[in-house]
């Protein structure tokens, strides 16, 4: 929803309003899989932690991006980072679900369509009522879940009483 805002700031054509929104479905969907199979080689429980702070970061700043080039390097973050974190993120939610699998990875999902859902709906209240450096207030929601997967993971290791099969300590 933002799109109109940035280019009437930086003086962007369709175009470049419209790659835009490519770069964001490009740096997340389609690298997901790649992800996965890095995931899969190198299992790193601290990635689902850390790519929050990096999305919530990237995020925020949009606002102050001075150029076409820093906004969508910053959108080419944001993307990636939650590409890296999704195929972490369930690997351990799978993992520590025990025989009820398939409900939390039902709420895994659910809540990751609220929190994307909302996402765009916070980004207009904040930049309606603050502008669009506004949207540094939406770092600090990169701590949540961020803490909430520190928290998973150390539940996670103390419920099984070590790390989990084939897993070091990270």
């Amino acid at each position: 929803p933002l799109l109109p805002i940035f280019a009437e700031k930086l003086g962007l054509s369709l175009v470049l309003v419209g790659s835009l929104a490519s770069i964001m479905s490009i740096s997340d969907g389609i690298t997901q899989p790649l992800f996965g199979i890095w995931g899969d080689r190198m299992r790193k429980p601290w990635i689902a932690v850390v790519t929050p702070l990096i999305t919530a970061l990237a995020t925020g700043f949009l606002g102050l991006a001075p150029s076409y080039i820093v906004l969508a390097t910053l959108l080419a973050i944001s993307g990636t980072a939650r590409s890296a974190y999704h195929p972490q993120a369930a690997a351990g939610m799978a993992e520590h679900s025990g025989s009820r699998r398939g409900f939390f990875m039902s709420i895994f999902t659910a809540l990751g369509n609220v929190g994307y859902a909302s996402g765009p709906v916070l980004a207009t209240v904040l930049v309606a009522l603050g502008g669009l450096s506004a949207t540094l207030y939406a770092v600090p929601i990169g701590i949540v879940p961020a803490n909430k997967g520190v928290l998973a993971i150390r539940i996670g290791r103390r419920s099984l009483g070590q790390n989990p099969p084939g897993h070091q300590r990270q």
